[in-house]
């Protein structure tokens, strides 16, 4: 026996080995639960019965898709048959099971639907026969065009019986093919193209953008304010009549505090107003601060307005302080007190609001 044979010889038996093998791996029972898994969840419990591993691309079989078994003890090809999806397949090589997703065929056109499509004038022949062959009585009907005719003029010309026309030619359209005798129309002159009017609507609707509000509501306004405590200057902005403030001012002992604070616009009449700010002004600076005082002012300021003119109005009205201060040493810090006192406040505003609009006119 020459070494090619033995080798030939040998292959084989290996192959019927490894068939019986695959086949002892089909034969062998697998139990699955009668209930609703995942089909990765029946994956595990066959591989830890049979020894079998499971090789698959889960990117194309998802695996997390539910299954539901309903025998409960079946052989592993049984198994197989019943949890796989429909479009995948298996193989069996060795111990492993190779499933591949595969693509399934549609089921062919009936052979009458085709009929049907391949011959689509049948239906038109029966419904052509119902229809006279007079050539006095047949007429080319023509849809109509954009959405009316005008000046239109239609010459009818008589059609021998057993002459077929092989066009119809409609003012400036593509060529019409027609069948059997009919009177042929040609179409004069030209179509009047009428455009739909577009609908009047009586009631007009303004639409106002975020940016438009802001330009109308906003709220500006500087102002000039003395008090029995101190002097200064703040600028007042806001919407709808609520504003912030923003202050800067200076006391009778040359210091000077910067204060933060809201308030309301109250309209009463063309030019008489009312104002009610609350303040709370904090020492930054001068000869206080530099003598370790710290100290803070909360102002609650009620004042009536006279306007002048749209942009300069006066203010006066009265003012109540709560004045707190501590001495700050190096060692320790002293608490001066709490002071409230009553005081008045007076002054000029100009509504920047309505002098930027007087520029941009």
């Amino acid at each position: 026996m020459s070494k090619w044979t033995e080798k030939i010889l040998l292959a084989i038996f290996l192959l019927v080995a490894f068939g019986l093998h695959g086949q002892n791996y089909l034969n062998k029972k697998v139990t699955l639960p009668e209930e609703k898994i995942a089909l990765k969840a029946a994956f595990k419990l066959i591989s830890s019965q049979t020894g079998c591993v499971f090789s698959y691309d889960p990117t194309r079989i998802p695996d997390n898709q539910l299954i539901h078994v309903s025998v409960k003890s079946l052989d592993l090809n049984a198994a197989l048959l019943q949890i796989l999806p429909k479009d995948v397949q298996y193989s069996l090589k060795g111990k492993y099971i190779v499933l591949k997703k595969i693509i399934l065929k549609k089921p062919s056109t009936s052979t009458s639907q085709k009929t049907k499509l391949l011959d689509p004038g049948a239906s038109e022949t029966k419904k052509e026969s119902r229809i006279s062959k007079n050539p006095e009585l047949e007429r080319l009907v023509l849809p109509p065009l954009q959405n009316s005719i005008s000046n239109t003029i239609i010459e009818e010309t008589p059609v021998e019986p057993n002459q077929k026309p092989d066009s119809i030619i409609v003012a400036g359209l593509d060529t019409i093919s027609v069948k059997d005798s009919i009177s042929l129309a040609v179409v004069k002159d030209t179509v009047a193209k009428i455009q739909p009017e577009s609908p009047k609507s009586d009631t007009t609707v303004t639409r106002i953008g975020f940016g438009d509000f802001l330009k109308k509501n906003y709220y500006l306004k500087g102002a000039v304010l003395a008090t029995n405590q101190l002097a200064g200057l703040s600028i007042q902005a806001g919407l709808s009549n609520v504003y912030a403030i923003l202050s800067v001012g200076s006391d009778y002992n040359s210091s000077y505090l910067i204060g933060l604070g809201a308030g309301i616009h109250l309209p009463a009449t063309k030019r008489l107003s009312v104002d009610v700010d609350m303040l709370y002004n904090s020492l930054i600076a001068g000869k206080s601060y530099e003598l370790q005082v710290r100290a803070s002012n909360t102002q609650i300021i009620p004042a009536l307005n006279f306007s002048f003119t749209k942009s300069i109005a006066a203010f006066v009205g009265p003012t109540i302080n709560l004045i707190k201060s501590s001495y700050v040493s190096p060692v320790s810090t002293t608490d001066l007190g709490l002071f409230v006192g009553i005081g008045y406040s007076f002054g000029i505003k100009v509504n920047l609001k309505s002098l930027f609009s007087k520029e941009k006119s």
